[in-house]
């Protein structure tokens, strides 16, 4: 091998390694928070975050202790770690939308930077499993009635119709949600409340004219 082809070799993989973001490596204190914020010792993690552990170290999966006792509904550890004012991020507000309850996710959308955006796919989420009280929240802080879904394309309003949330519906109604949308498969509301398996028959019609009154159409 010349010695040119040698450095262009070697000036290739440096760029390659320049690339590939580095892992933090965590003190012996952090890794103790994340899996103590894991089993949900809000004790032991509230004797960390005295003694200075950073509590916004984050794992080889990017996520902190915050998001894994969320993950996990260990209340108790998310507000022993609210004290201390962590990041909340987009992947946060998603699981608090759907595992917390409003008073803990209240003040998570507290924290969050920019909640009217990063709280988009969080509130089309709690929308389809119906956590009401966390829909208003996100609406609340700024986050668009007719958000739409990043996979799916679907608004809260289709999500909700989906799974016969009830509650949530006349949420997004009474906040004005566009009830004559089309998701990218050009269904519509509608078609949404008249095709949901999670109805009864009875349910889809009543239904149906509860939008219709509420100006939606075929």
């Amino acid at each position: 091998m010349t010695q040119q082809r040698q450095r262009i070799m070697f000036a290739m993989a440096a760029l390659l390694l320049s690339a590939v973001p580095a892992v933090a490596q965590l003190s012996r204190q952090e890794q103790s928070l994340l899996l103590e914020a894991r089993n949900g010792r809000a004790e032991r993690v509230a004797a960390l975050l005295e003694q200075g552990v950073n509590v916004n170290a984050r794992d080889s999966r990017g996520e902190n202790a915050l998001i894994q006792a969320i993950n996990r509904r260990h209340s108790a550890v998310v507000e022993v770690l609210l004290e201390y004012n962590p990041e909340v991020c987009e992947t946060a507000l998603h699981r608090g939308a759907v595992r917390s309850d409003p008073d803990i996710f209240s003040r998570l959308v507290a924290l969050a930077e920019n909640p009217a955006v990063e709280g988009q796919q969080g509130f089309l989420h709690a929308a389809f499993v119906g956590r009401t009280e966390n829909v208003a929240i996100l609406l609340d802080a700024g986050v668009s009635v007719d958000s739409i879904h990043a996979t799916n394309g679907r608004t809260a309003v289709m999500q909700a119709l989906d799974q016969a949330r009830i509650d949530t519906v006349e949420l997004l109604i009474a906040r004005g949600a566009d009830l004559n949308a089309r998701d990218p498969n050009g269904r519509s509301v509608l078609s949404f409340a008249l095709g949901s398996e999670e109805m009864t028959d009875q349910q889809r019609s009543a239904m149906a004219q509860r939008l219709r009154e509420a100006g939606a159409r075929e």
